[in-house]
């Protein structure tokens, strides 16, 4: 991995905003509703923040019914569904020609991106 005072002085170069991503959260079904993706995301953020991290970014499957609960969760945390097209989000587009949307096709899932302002 790149290390982060790469990233940083990469970002101040090109004015580009250091920005966090959650790519993975799984909580065991057996203790799942008891708060600890709650508190695995506090601590992440808190880590994004004093990397200097203006952002945090993930994605949630995007499907009304599985996806409910993830949904709900980064909601209540404050995360907003990226919707804007604007120049800022261009690079999530992975070189694709059409602008970033809300939604991902992920080896056939439908994800939701989210973010949250730090």
């Amino acid at each position: 991995p790149i290390p982060l005072w790469i990233k940083a002085l990469y970002c101040r170069l090109t004015r580009r905003r250091l920005v966090g991503w959650v790519t993975n959260l799984l909580i065991d079904p057996r203790y799942r509703g008891l708060g600890y993706a709650k508190i695995l995301m506090a601590a992440t953020e808190g880590i994004a923040k004093s990397w200097g991290c203006e952002y945090v970014f993930l994605h949630a499957d995007a499907d009304y019914r599985s996806g409910k609960v993830p949904q709900a969760l980064y909601k209540g945390l404050g995360y907003e569904v990226v919707t804007d097209n604007g120049p800022e989000y261009s690079w999530m587009s992975g070189g694709y020609e059409k602008p970033f949307s809300s939604i991902r096709m992920i080896e056939g899932v439908p994800l939701l991106c989210f973010k949250k302002e730090l």
